[in-house]
């Protein structure tokens, strides 16, 4: 008996050792991934591993999970599995898809609110689509949807666009009509009814590259300009928490649109920031040296008028601000991205401010530089700017 015993050990230690083998594939079924995507949520580093990165482990929730919710789809013969998680802090969520011997096809960080998914398409185009509803400065509620093209064993994300914006003035729909051929059609309505030129849009679908390309977005911009305008007073437990609000500056970086507008992020640059006026103007790869321990080339942004600049870096893989500047970056937040910032440092006669803007594997350190005066007539204006900054996160 003792000899069996062995024996059954060492056959269970193999079949574990192979389950996790990158050099063996493994068939997987419903029943083994949900196994591994709830050993990996538990902080098990080798089944992570095996999920390729799933979860950030040094950063993940204490929070338990609002909803896991596994699928699989066949598609031209071949199985995919979809896995979509939603956590009370949406910096958690995930999307990911995978196929049947624990290739990871897609994983998608960026969705936020509460989430849901379904399988559509037609004999062209296959799509898994995402919902996310969500609030944005408390009063304006949001719903958006993006489509995940399968196909030849990729997944691309083809399109993200508003479908709902409601703020209890305006109120802007977009509903997906069909899905013809290579294009997906869609239609508007809106109160009040001048609010929208246009009738609808149609994204065509480029096959060979999974993208769309809308001949208008009417409505994705008008949602972004009323959020950019609403200037109605919201609490301060937005996508951060309360202590963001109760330092004495109100600079925060915002996120409650997350970063995956490619229409707004240079990809040259890896982010966006917007200019609040024409009377900034963009240096490109310049080298900074104020206020840091070495030059690093970077993006500066300059107001002469006001004095004032800001100054945008990316860090190189592995690098910290601690090793570029000489002020601690005392504060931290986290929800789409993760922040790390400073109060204002007075240095002579300027206010300077540090913020460390990170997600997935890029991380920006951004110095804003301005005279006393100009820092408080100007204030809003920064902090605008400040909010607007949008890093691509996937590349």
């Amino acid at each position: 008996m003792k000899l069996l015993r062995i024996l059954l050990i060492g056959a269970v230690c193999l079949s574990g050792c192979r389950y996790f083998s990158r050099n063996e594939p493994v068939k997987w079924d419903a029943h083994r991934f949900q196994a591994a995507v709830l050993a990996a949520m538990n902080g098990d580093a080798v089944t992570n591993d095996s999920l390729h990165g799933l979860f950030d482990l040094n950063t993940s929730s204490t929070d338990a999970s609002n909803m896991v919710h596994i699928d699989s789809t066949i598609v031209n013969k071949a199985k995919y599995y979809t896995l979509l998680i939603e956590y009370p802090n949406p910096l958690y969520n995930r999307f990911a898809v995978y196929d049947t011997s624990f290739r990871l096809l897609l994983l998608d960080k960026s969705l936020n609110g509460n989430l849901s998914q379904k399988f559509t398409g037609n004999d062209v185009m296959s799509f898994v689509a995402v919902t996310e509803k969500f609030r944005s400065k408390d009063s304006i509620k949001l719903e958006r949807v993006n489509f995940y093209m399968i196909r030849n064993l990729t997944v691309t994300k083809t399109l993200s666009t508003f479908v709902s914006y409601e703020d209890g003035k305006s109120i802007l729909a977009q509903s997906i009509d069909n899905i013809d051929g290579t294009t997906i059609n869609t239609s508007y309505s809106c109160q009040p009814t001048n609010l929208l030129a246009l009738s609808g849009d149609s994204y065509a679908v480029d096959l060979s590259s999974g993208k769309s390309r809308a001949a208008n977005s009417e409505l994705d911009i008008k949602v972004l300009q009323l959020i950019d305008a609403y200037a109605k007073p919201f609490s301060p437990n937005q996508l951060y928490n309360k202590e963001l609000r109760n330092t004495s500056e109100k600079l925060e970086v915002n996120n409650e649109i997350p970063s995956e507008n490619e229409g707004l992020v240079d990809k040259q640059m890896g982010f966006y920031i917007n200019l609040t006026s024409q009377a900034w103007r963009l240096q490109k790869d310049v080298y900074i040296t104020q206020y840091l321990n070495k030059p690093h080339k970077g993006f500066l942004y300059l107001n002469e008028a006001q004095g004032t600049s800001i100054s945008v870096i990316e860090l190189f893989y592995g690098e910290s601000s601690e090793g570029l500047i000489n002020y601690p970056l005392a504060q931290e937040l986290k929800k789409v991205y993760t922040v790390r910032f400073t109060d204002k440092i007075l240095v002579q006669r300027n206010f300077i401010r540090f913020f460390e803007i990170s997600c997935s594997t890029r991380k920006f350190l951004v110095i804003l530089n301005a005279p006393r005066l100009s820092y408080d007539a100007h204030m809003n204006e920064y902090q605008d700017m400040i909010n607007s900054f949008t890093i691509d996160c996937h590349n």
